[in-house]
């Protein structure tokens, strides 16, 4: 999933009609199910950059009548560095842009990239889709199937075989024939009898022919059918689209910090308007207690003004670095009876540094896996790592966070998936939820 501008989401929402694959004829009737599946936008602002708008695109799937969705979690994340309070969804009924309705995160597994929202569509009576009846592992070569809106197209189907399972710690993901365009994040990846196997997650980064994919036992069972037990509060909470009165329960895995962590930083650097041409430099400093890997430093220039966007990075180790930038006004300054007038364009570049860095000491970190909001009977679904290395919280809406043990009665294993039930956990600290 790229970043896109708001001007390529509203020409990709408007794009021309994909072929379908050969194999068509055996398809089953994927035109059913077309009311299920929507085009997810997440929006924000980087306030960093001036304000500057940032969107990505996906695809979602309802699986629920109360308006629970399933889509990507990297949505978000691939917003980059945007303020947390600017951050929005929208589904998006077709390539109909006129028919929008907003949305909020109730689920997010960032490990297994996948997202539920909740959108306010109880009235409209919108298809749902089912989870697989047996959803283990398929055998190979088992024929598969996935709809959803590429960027730049219409509504797409594609068809294709699992060719390999196995564990990618701490969850399982799988790899398929299909090949994901961007905008296709987040689709539904369908048995023959139209349940959801899996969810797209996107191409492997080693081979681009290669379609990844995350069991869709990774989505709480709960929101499914839609029967989460919704109280009168909740219900008006999330159609109002005001999560900060949801408490959540929030689940860590406890991982070595010795693995490489990415970094991104943006940066400006301009003239004054009658400054003279010349280089102007930014620097990166490491993380205190970590150290870059110069091999990984890379520089964008997100936008320039002037007449020279030459750029370069000196003087990388692991320490740090620079980002050297010419600079070069457009235009001069004017003596005009001892007042000075300006003309033309001040320089100014704006970029972003992105890079790899790792701790000085190998240690032990919290890595989220989960964070689910308390608003019924949801079971979510845990890595497969041993208990000790799992970490248990619930954020107030205050934003306090409350550690918590879970009882034997709150965590079950059900087909090899250890799952903990929210509506225990909430019942048991309920106090510690205000």
């Amino acid at each position: 999933m790229k970043l896109l501008t708001l001007a390529r989401i509203m020409g990709a929402l408007l794009g021309v009609v994909m072929a379908t694959p050969a194999q068509a004829d055996t398809l089953p009737d994927l035109a059913s199910i077309r009311g299920s599946i929507v085009i997810v936008l997440a929006k924000g602002v980087l306030t960093k950059l001036g304000n500057a708008p940032a969107a990505t695109q996906g695809t979602g799937f309802f699986i629920g009548k109360a308006g629970f969705l399933v889509t990507s979690n990297h949505l978000r994340t691939e917003l980059g560095d945007v303020d947390d309070a600017t951050v929005t969804y929208e589904i998006h009924f077709g390539t109909t842009t006129a028919d929008v309705v907003q949305a909020i995160p109730v689920f997010v597994n960032p490990v297994a990239d996948v997202m539920v929202l909740y959108a306010s569509v109880a009235d409209r009576n919108v298809p749902v889709l089912a989870p697989a009846t047996h959803p283990g592992v398929p055998p190979l070569g088992t024929s598969v199937y996935t709809v959803g809106y590429p960027a730049g197209y219409q509504y797409s189907v594609d068809a294709g075989v699992i060719k390999s399972s196995g564990p990618i710690d701490p969850v399982l993901a799988w790899t398929t024939s299909l090949t994901f365009k961007g905008g296709q994040s987040g689709s539904p990846i369908l048995l023959s009898d139209l349940r959801v196997i899996a969810i797209a997650k996107g191409n492997d980064a080693q081979a681009s022919s290669i379609g990844l994919v995350v069991p869709s036992q990774i989505v709480p069972s709960n929101f499914w059918d839609g029967t989460v037990g919704l109280t009168p509060a909740v219900t008006g909470a999330l159609a109002s689209g005001d999560a900060s009165s949801l408490a959540h329960v929030n689940v860590s895995t406890v991982s070595s910090s010795s693995a490489p962590v990415a970094r991104k930083e943006a940066f400006t650097l301009e003239n004054a308007p009658c400054d003279p041409s010349g280089i102007k430099s930014y620097y990166i400093k490491a993380t205190p207690g970590w150290v870059i890997n110069p091999d990984s430093i890379r520089v964008e220039m997100l936008a320039f003004a002037g007449a020279s966007p030459h750029y370069a990075i000196a003087a990388r180790d692991e320490h740090g670095f620079t980002v050297a930038v010419e600079l070069q006004n457009i235009g001069q300054c004017l003596h005009v009876l001892g007042t000075v007038v300006t003309a033309g364009v001040p320089a100014r570049f704006t970029g972003q540094a992105s890079f790899n860095e790792r701790p000085q000491t190998p240690g032990s970190t919290l890595t989220a896996v989960s964070s689910a909001a308390a608003i019924g009977n949801v079971q979510t679904p845990l890595p497969n790592v041993p208990l000790n290395q799992l970490k248990f919280s619930v954020s107030k809406p205050s934003g306090e966070v409350v550690p918590f043990t879970p009882t034997p009665g709150e965590l079950t294993r059900k087909n090899g998936v250890l799952a903990l039930d929210i509506q225990k956990v909430e019942q048991r600290v309920s106090h510690s939820l205000n």
